[in-house]
C-alpha cells in the first residue's frame, strides 16, 4: 500500500499474508528523512525485531524481549476471583 501526502512525501507500507506490517519506506520527504524500517516477526506473531534507516528512529536492529512466562502470570492472575478463595 503505498501513500502520497500533500508535501509530495510517499510512504510505502508492506505487509506478510497475516496482514501484519512488515516495512515501512519513506521517500520525497521535504525535510530530508527518507529511509526504511522493517519488522520481523517470531513464529508466535509477536514483534521480534526492527530495522531502521530512518534518522527519527533508532538505527540498526532493536530485538524485543517477552519473558518465558509472562502470558502464563497474566492469564492466572486475569481468572482469580474478586472474592478470594474458598476453603471448606
Amino acid at each position: 500500500m503505498r501513500r502520497e501526502e500533500l508535501s509530495s512525501r510517499n510512504v510505502a507500507y508492506g505487509y506478510d499474508n497475516d496482514y501484519r506490517l512488515t516495512s515501512e519506506a519513506i521517500t520525497n520527504d521535504p525535510a530530508g528523512n527518507n529511509g526504511t524500517v522493517s519488522y520481523v516477526y517470531d513464529p508466535v506473531g509477536n514483534r521480534f525485531s526492527m530495522t531502521s534507516t530512518l534518522s527519527g528512529v533508532p538505527g540498526g536492529t532493536f530485538s524485543y524481549v517477552f519473558p518465558l512466562f509472562s502470558y502464563v502470570s497474566i492469564a492466572s492472575q486475569s481468572l482469580a476471583s474478586p472474592f478470594g478463595s474458598a476453603s471448606g
